[in-house]
């Protein structure tokens, strides 16, 4: 009778990837990771294998930003670790919930010559590390670091030495709860009655508007709210970078968008991109046959646009997850 080989740390650790759901990772592989990552590939994970950890870092942002999910990266230990820190602090920054699955030096070894301190350089950049030193609570502690991720939208780092990675896993089939069934299910808060009120004599003493959406308006799928706020406004649509194109069939975001970049001393009118005649054709009909007055007068010719950005005469109502930001330009 053969004997059953034993489930290796490395195994148990990818299986608690793959039941957090995570079905792409950005990797360079070293010694310190190149086990864990593939047996997290023969879970059906799709492993995306970049030239720099930097690029690693970078792609699960992109991969989280876009897919409003826990982005996932992984490399080695040391000089794998350190090449993270510049691209940390833009994801900390931007509350994007990352989990990067790094590993350590070996326990073992007196002396390695790829051994530094992780920790420290690590919550230097305001991201989150844990060193994981006890298999028995590993599966545990990869469920409370997409745990952390979520609920604090922040990267959180995991360090694993890679000889604990190879022991014998001892420990129950089974693994913990996943995150995401542990989170708790957010509700929509309903607006102040006197908030409702202060944001409508805003918008009523305005001469101009402009609704700026960001990422939260995108998270939130209030693009038709933000569009509806700006017919009953007579104002214009704008996002930030991060938001781009979340209005981008409408021609009163692309006429703020030709205005607002117009170069400074320009007496000219502003060029709009290779689409621009049926823009403004689309533009002049929905301004001349509009519901708002002020719509008709805010757009009436792309030169009094350019002008009033230029003179800052703008109100800009910035539209976020939960509040609603008025701000004189």
């Amino acid at each position: 009778m053969k004997n059953e080989v034993k489930p290796r740390l490395y195994d148990v650790l990818a299986k608690a990837f793959a039941q957090e759901g995570v079905r792409t990772c950005f990797a360079l592989l070293g010694d310190a990771n190149m086990n864990w990552a593939s047996r997290l590939s023969e879970e059906g994970c799709r492993m995306v294998y970049v030239r720099h950890e930097h690029c690693a870092l970078a792609a699960a942002m992109a991969y989280s930003r876009k897919n409003w999910d826990v982005g996932v990266a992984t490399v080695t230990c040391g000089p794998g670790v350190t090449q993270l820190i510049t691209a940390l602090p833009a994801a900390v920054r931007a509350h994007l919930p990352l989990v990067v699955f790094a590993g350590e030096a070996p326990l073992k070894s007196g002396w390695y010559n790829q051994e530094i301190d992780q920790a420290p350089l690590i919550a230097a950049t305001g991201a989150a590390y844990h060193s994981l030193h006890m298999p028995e609570r590993m599966p545990v502690a990869v469920r409370d670091a997409f745990l952390q991720a979520r609920r604090e939208r922040r990267p959180v780092v995991i360090g694993i030495p890679f000889d604990l990675q190879a022991r014998p896993w001892d420990g129950p089939a089974d693994l913990p709860t996943p995150s995401h069934k542990l989170l708790p299910r957010p509700s929509p808060i309903p607006p102040h009655l006197d908030d409702v009120a202060g944001a409508a004599q805003l918008v009523a003493r305005a001469e101009r508007v402009v609704v700026l959406a960001g990422l939260g308006a995108v998270e939130a799928g209030a693009a038709a709210a933000c569009r509806a706020l700006a017919a009953k406004t007579g104002g214009l649509l704008s996002t930030t970078l991060p938001a781009r194109g979340l209005f981008h069939d409408d021609p009163f975001a692309s006429a703020f968008r030709a205005a607002s970049h117009r170069k400074p001393g320009s007496s000219t009118s502003p060029r709009l991109t290779s689409s621009s005649p049926s823009a403004v054709r689309s533009l002049t009909t929905r301004a001349a046959a509009g519901s708002s007055g002020r719509r008709r007068r805010c757009c009436r010719s792309m030169s009094t646009l350019s002008r009033s950005v230029k003179a800052r005469k703008w109100h800009v109502i910035t539209c976020g997850p939960t509040r609603v930001w008025e701000s004189r330009r």
